[in-house]
């Protein structure tokens, strides 16, 4: 048996996928995020920066 709260957890969060999916609009046109990679000795590390135009 499933516990109602999280029943309902579960449906807010299908609703809310829904509700992305629909509008399309996941963050304000003025958030950005912005990729580096930079090499340490052999390894190769990838770094994501979140970056906006009013920070």
């Amino acid at each position: 048996m499933v516990s109602p709260h999280l029943q309902a957890e579960r449906d807010r969060l299908l609703s809310e996928i829904e509700h992305i999916r629909h509008t399309e609009t996941v963050d304000p046109a003025s958030v950005w995020i912005e990729s580096n990679f930079q090499a340490k000795g052999e390894k190769l590390y990838e770094y994501y920066k979140l970056n906006s135009e009013n920070p």
